[in-house]
């Protein structure tokens, strides 16, 4: 977030002030060295003092006019900039606006909503903690797709297609977002509820609640790609794939550490070998084919849900034994 902050800065703050200052230091400094000369003038050993004097470190005035010269140039260029591209400026400051508010609903009146619903229902703080914990550390995932989203559609014209492309994209993104806010805020609980009292229950309610987080995650994923192909230009297909493709992931992480949390011996290295091949499957290679790009897709999909299965039928033994 701060790093957002940062860059948004960086791209849309005139700050004319912080200009002057750059230059009202170089000048203050100048000042300095002629009162420190007036003062070397009146002693006896001026030469000395001079000589002194002329040996500190400091720039050529030449030198010193270029890097004046910089500042003011910059400062310009921004203006410049500013007036040929005040729509994509206005519409990312809208962007940063409406993200920054959203997320300030989402750590204060969400999570509000959230404790109200589980202490309806007698649920532990040390319970739906972990839960908001989990959500809060997905949201932050979907935030920092935002900055790189608009720094490229920066980088065209006002109305070329990187531009409406990159509108589009956070147009997906931002339906991803309040996908996943609406499963914690509506299906969450009910998960819990429906294996609180299950022999290995906490297992199999985290189970089923990626499950159904991975179901987000295949929606975003297929309206990416459809955008994708939507790309005549072969790099910007590229681009935006590296771009989505750690989102894809994130439900394989998620599942892959609370095993290893977890320590479930129960399920076998077979399973958990061929769920963490998943994330190396190598989908970028089908970029200029479609029909493959599609298939492939399926497929990865199908694997996720039968070895999910097969994790959620090794741990029926135990349940058993239990």
């Amino acid at each position: 977030m701060e790093k957002r902050q940062r860059f948004f800065q960086q791209q849309f703050s005139l700050d004319m002030n912080r200009v002057k200052d750059k230059i009202l230091s170089i000048k203050d400094q100048a000042d300095d060295l002629e009162a420190r000369l007036d003062a070397v003038d009146e002693k006896e050993d001026s030469l000395t003092k001079l000589a002194e004097l002329e040996r500190e470190a400091r720039p050529s005035f030449s030198f010193i006019a270029e890097n004046t010269a910089k500042i003011i140039k910059e400062a310009l260029l921004k203006i410049e900039y500013f007036e040929s591209h005040k729509e994509q400026v206005q519409q990312a400051s809208s962007i940063w606006q409406s993200w920054t508010e959203d997320y300030r609903v989402f750590k204060s009146t969400h999570r509000q909503a959230l404790q109200h619903l589980c202490q309806e229902n007698d649920i532990e703080e040390a319970i739906w903690g972990t839960w908001y914990a989990d959500w809060q550390r997905l949201r932050l995932h979907i935030e920092e797709k935002v900055q790189p989203l608009v720094a490229w559609a920066l980088k065209g014209a006002a109305q070329d297609a990187r531009a409406e492309m990159a509108d589009a994209l956070l147009g997906q993104l931002a339906s991803y977002k309040d996908a996943v806010d609406d499963f914690f805020l509506k299906e969450r609980k009910g998960i819990y509820q429906r294996y609180a009292f299950v022999p290995s229950g906490e297992l199999q309610e985290n189970f089923e609640a990626e499950k159904a987080l991975y179901e987000r995650t295949r929606k975003f994923q297929n309206q990416v790609s459809d955008l994708i192909f939507s790309c005549q230009n072969s790099e910007d297909r590229m681009l935006i794939f590296k771009w989505a493709f750690p989102l894809w992931n994130l439900s394989i992480d998620e599942v892959l550490h609370f095993v290893a949390d977890k320590n479930l011996s129960a399920i076998s290295a077979d399973i958990l070998r061929d769920f963490a091949a998943l994330k190396a499957k190598r989908y970028a290679a089908f970029l200029n084919d479609a029909k493959a790009y599609s298939q492939a897709q399926k497929e990865r999909n199908d694997q996720y849900n039968d070895l999910i299965f097969k994790m959620r039928k090794n741990l029926t033994p135990t349940q058993g034994k239990e």
